[in-house]
């Protein structure tokens, strides 16, 4: 089966797929359409389609017709069994539509949009990274499509955290608080408790990560705070060695609580983001508000030696790759 992945730009999520497949004997390549560019296993090209209305191609207002008209020769020409369409728009419908009959395609969505209904039709698979975002999905159509939709969650790359020992467990609390509207409140909440708040603020905005570090100066709070990037091998380190952990954060974003369910640890979260995870297959200790945070974190245990085996049944590449192909190669 050859596997053409179509996105307008490459990304980390993306070129996880294409490297698992790859491994796993599948040949596939990412078509880029932004700057149309062809990527395979051995090198990269830059397409140039030719087309009947390459007079358009440097006219600004118009040259959408052109690209449309470019991706629709250059899908004819490429070789692929099944074409997995990374986001949808109105320049899609054209060069879909005029797929030959034996290619096959499917949708593999961040986020679930408006798909015209004819094209959604002949889909394969409706793919999405989460339950929550099927029922979001479902929402969108009069037409029920759950048999074609599945939900299939973001590779996270175990691989290079293996090697990493158990670190001594210290006397703190790896804290992520991004979807967290008042910090004020919560961090009185939490100041009179014995620890240490690792807070990480990289992907808060500059504004509020300069409230954040306002507040904190200002608490009775002990805390550590990094504003750099932190790798997948660091953020596991500090989780590892943390006696607890707060996500409350989207974890469709992040990988916090998939690190900190192969870190072996039960991660206080938000209840409303269980529909992100297999339901009971792990161990998590919820709320539903941060009004029952210090309680929480006084009573929650501190690690579960099932969570590390069912994180890497569900999140690891091996895993995610094996869900993708049983579901784009079941009739």
């Amino acid at each position: 089966m050859k596997y053409l992945l179509i996105c307008n730009k490459t990304d980390p999520f993306i070129r996880d797929l294409f490297q698992a497949l790859n491994e796993k004997g599948f040949e596939s390549s990412i078509f880029q359409i932004n700057g149309f560019k062809l990527i395979s296993q051995k090198k990269s090209k830059n397409l140039n389609p030719k087309t009947s209305l390459n007079f358009l191609k440097n006219t600004p207002k118009l040259k959408v017709f052109w690209k449309i008209f470019a991706i629709k020769e250059i899908l004819h020409n490429l070789q692929f069994d099944h074409a997995i369409f990374f986001f949808y728009n109105w320049t899609l419908k054209l060069p879909i539509s005029s797929l030959k009959k034996d290619k096959k395609f499917s949708f593999y969505l961040d986020n679930p949009i408006k798909i015209d209904t004819n094209i959604l039709k002949k889909s394969q698979k409706i793919i999405l990274t989460s339950n929550c975002d099927i029922e979001s999905f479902k929402k969108l159509y009069k037409k029920d499509f759950s048999n074609k939709t599945i939900s299939i969650p973001k590779i996270v790359n175990f691989d290079s955290l293996t090697k990493i020992k158990e670190s001594i467990k210290q006397n703190r609390i790896y804290c992520d608080i991004q979807d967290i509207d008042n910090v004020e409140d919560f961090v009185k909440k939490i100041e009179n408790l014995e620890y240490e708040f690792i807070f990480p603020l990289v992907g808060e905005s500059f504004e509020r990560r300069e409230k954040i570090k306002s507040i904190l100066k200002n608490s009775k709070i002990n805390y550590k705070l990094f504003n750099n990037f932190l790798s997948l091998e660091e953020n596991f380190r500090l989780i590892l060695s943390s006696k607890k952990v707060i996500a409350l954060s989207n974890p469709k974003y992040l990988n916090i609580i998939q690190l900190s369910l192969f870190a072996n640890k039960i991660p206080l979260v938000f209840e409303k983001y269980l529909c992100f995870f297999s339901k009971n297959k792990f161990h998590f200790d919820t709320i539903n508000n941060t009004n029952d945070t210090t309680e929480k974190l006084f009573l929650n245990k501190t690690e579960n030696t099932t969570n590390r085996v069912k994180s890497i049944e569900e999140f690891s590449k091996k895993a995610v790759i094996e869900k993708l192909t049983d579901a784009l190669e079941k009739k």
